[in-house]
């Protein structure tokens, strides 16, 4: 019998956690993913004919995305609760604007950071 999935090469970046991916996937894409949203949302404050309602829906949005990276470093035996800890002083520490290159490039220095040896 023939065994498909876990040894595709399309699995691979999703085991690792850190290439790039489908940001519903990976760590570094989850990451990427909050750091966007926060942008979104420091602009749209700002923003005239933006409303309660869809600042509220940002907001939510950028909170779900926080968890979700702080669940994936709390689970994973790499970096554990103290990573998960020290996120959100992280996404509050970077630049207002960032792109996409540089928020994973901060996202990497992160984990390398707080990666237990």
């Amino acid at each position: 019998k023939t065994f498909t999935g876990a040894g595709s090469d399309r699995y691979v970046g999703d085991s690792m956690k850190l290439e790039n991916g489908s940001s519903g996937q990976t760590l570094i894409g989850n990451m990427s993913n909050n750091m966007q949203l926060r942008q979104a949302s420091n602009l749209a404050e700002n923003k005239p004919g933006m409303t309660d309602d869809k600042l509220t829906q940002l907001r939510d949005a950028q909170d779900t995305a926080m968890r979700t990276v702080q669940n994936k470093l709390a689970e994973n035996p790499r970096y554990g609760p103290e990573a998960a800890a020290a996120y959100p002083a992280f996404i509050a520490s970077l630049p207002e604007s960032i792109g996409t290159t540089q928020g994973q490039d901060f996202a990497k220095e992160f984990l390398d950071k707080h990666r237990k040896n």
